[in-house]
């Protein structure tokens, strides 16, 4: 899995749940979902 297709994914998720990836923390990173 890419970079970005990880990216994409989250993101979804995130909407299902009302949020988007500029909506958070400064400190939030691709690395702490991993």
């Amino acid at each position: 899995m890419t970079t970005d297709n990880a990216l994409r994914i989250i993101d979804a998720e995130l909407k299902r749940w009302g949020y988007s990836m500029t909506r958070l923390p400064k400190h939030f990173t691709l690395e702490t979902c991993l």
